[in-house]
C-alpha cells in the first residue's frame, strides 16, 4: 500500500523533473543598455533558456547579443521583444540581425523566415503595424506562411517589405536599408568599426 508521504514525494519528483526539462539552458546573452529576460531586469549578461522572453530597452544604443547552441547568433536592437527556442526565434516587434543556417527559423506575425544556405546573415524587423521588413547581407531567406505556403525569396542586397492584408495574404514590395536603421545599426554590430561615431552622428542629423 502506498502511503501519502510516498505519493507526495513522487509528485514532487515529477514536478521537479518537468521544471528541469523546461528550463534547460540553450545559450547566453550579453547586453548593452536595458535588458529584461522573462520580465526580470538583467545586468550585462545572462543565461537563455528554452522559451526565454528577451526584451531590450528603448535607448538608441540598447542591444542584446544572443548566442544559441548550434552556433546561431541573434542581435536584438533597441525596443525589441522576442522569445527564443533551440531552433527558432519568435519576434513580436522590433529589429534583429540573424546569423544562422537552414536549421534555424524566425517566426514573425504569421511568416516563417529561414536561411536558404549556411552562414546566411541578415536583418528582420516588424513594426507595431505588422509590416515585416527583411534584408539579407549574405545568402538569402525563404519566406513562407506559417502553414508552409511559399511567399517569396529575399536575396542579398534586395530588401523586401511584407504588408499584412485583411484576407490573410501578404502584399510584397521593395524594402529599404533605412527600415533597419542603416549604418547606424551596423556600427554597433561591428565593434572594430572606427567610423562608428562618425556614422552615428550622420544618421542622427538626417
Amino acid at each position: 500500500m502506498i502511503t501519502r508521504s510516498a505519493t507526495a514525494v513522487a509528485i514532487i519528483l515529477a514536478i521537479s523533473s518537468q521544471v528541469s526539462a523546461g528550463t534547460a539552458s540553450i545559450g547566453s546573452v550579453i547586453s548593452q543598455g536595458d535588458l529584461r529576460i522573462d520580465n526580470h531586469s538583467v545586468s550585462i549578461s545572462g543565461t537563455v533558456f528554452d522559451g526565454s522572453l528577451i526584451e531590450t530597452g528603448h535607448g538608441a544604443i540598447s542591444s542584446a547579443n544572443v548566442r544559441l547552441d548550434g552556433n546561431y547568433k541573434v542581435t536584438l536592437y533597441g525596443d525589441s521583444r522576442g522569445a527564443f527556442y533551440r531552433d527558432r526565434l519568435t519576434l513580436f516587434y522590433g529589429e534583429v540581425k540573424v546569423a544562422a543556417s537552414e536549421r534555424f527559423r524566425t517566426e514573425v506575425t504569421g511568416l516563417i523566415i529561414v536561411a536558404t544556405e549556411p552562414d546566411t546573415t541578415g536583418y528582420i524587423s516588424v513594426g507595431r503595424d505588422g509590416v515585416v521588413n527583411i534584408s539579407a547581407e549574405a545568402g538569402s531567406f525563404r519566406v513562407a506562411k506559417d502553414g508552409g505556403q511559399f511567399v517569396a525569396q529575399v536575396n542579398a542586397r534586395e530588401p523586401m517589405a511584407f504588408h499584412p492584408q485583411a484576407n490573410g495574404s501578404w502584399r510584397q514590395g521593395a524594402g529599404s536599408e533605412e527600415n533597419f536603421g542603416g549604418d547606424y545599426r551596423r556600427c554597433y554590430v561591428d565593434d572594430d568599426d572606427r567610423d562608428c561615431d562618425r556614422r552615428h552622428h550622420h544618421h542622427q542629423s538626417k
